[in-house]
Order: structure tokens, then C-alpha cells, then sequence
């Protein structure tokens, strides 16, 4: 509660990012042979832009961004529905409907128009490179 200039009692929300629900995304890489056993896991505020969760996951998968599908599978009931994300880009997670708070969102990266997805490559003037040595500054 916070006093108001008129003095009387206003009360005021608690906007603190720790009590922002959590999106907990369980990702598996389905371009490599092990993939059903190889997971990243990656925790971010349900506030998350996807354009952010997609950079997460290339670095995570050592990609080169907008070279792979990143594929949400959406539980309905007993079964789910392949959601791709790469379109929703300019929504939170939240937006797009990923559930929150300890619930488990599983995510499959996937070849793009049947290409496998580019490795990124460390230079080493500490940019991350294509395997077409296209560099990004970090």
C-alpha cells in the first residue's frame, strides 16, 4: 500500500519479475541421432518475446539462427498438436499459450524446407559464425 497525494490509501501491484509466472521448455534436437535422449532445458518469465526463446535455443544447440524449425508439441488432452513457433516470433509465451509455473513445454528443433540446420562456429575474434563464415559480433 502507498499513500496517495490526496491522502488517502491506494494500493499498488506487486510488478516485481520474481513473481512473474515461468515457462519451463524442455527441447530435444531432433536433426542428430541421439536426440531422444539429448535435452536442453531452458527456464525463462512467461513475459519471454519467442524471438528470444529461439536464441536461446540455437545457442543452446550451437545453430545458426532462422536455420531450423522450432516446433512446440501443444497437449490436447491424449493427444498434441506440432505448433510451429518460427511465425510467432514478435509473441510472448504467454501469447502463444505455453503453459507456466513448473508445467513442462516440449519443443523439437527440426531440419527447415528439408535442410539440416547450420552449425555456428566460435571465431576467434569472439563472434559466432555460419559454417559460410558469415560472423556475428557478440
Amino acid at each position: 500500500m502507498v499513500n496517495a497525494t490526496s491522502k488517502e490509501v491506494v494500493s499498488v501491484e506487486n510488478a516485481s519479475p520474481a513473481d512473474e509466472p515461468t515457462v519451463l521448455c524442455i527441447v530435444k534436437d531432433e536433426t542428430t541421432a541421439d536426440w531422444k535422449h539429448n535435452k536442453h532445458t531452458i527456464n525463462l518469465p512467461a513475459s519471454t518475446l519467442v524471438q528470444e526463446l529461439y536464441s536461446h535455443v540455437a545457442k543452446q544447440v550451437s545453430y545458426v539462427e532462422d536455420t531450423f524449425l522450432l516446433v512446440w508439441n501443444k497437449l490436447l488432452g491424449e493427444s498434441n498438436e506440432e505448433v510451429i513457433l518460427n511465425a510467432e516470433k514478435n509473441k510472448t509465451l504467454q501469447e502463444v499459450g505455453l503453459a507456466s509455473n513448473g508445467q513442462k513445454n516440449n519443443f523439437l528443433v527440426k531440419d527447415k524446407d528439408g535442410i539440416q540446420p547450420t552449425k555456428s562456429k566460435v571465431c576467434k575474434s569472439s563472434a559466432v559464425c555460419s559454417s559460410s563464415v558469415r560472423c556475428k559480433i557478440l
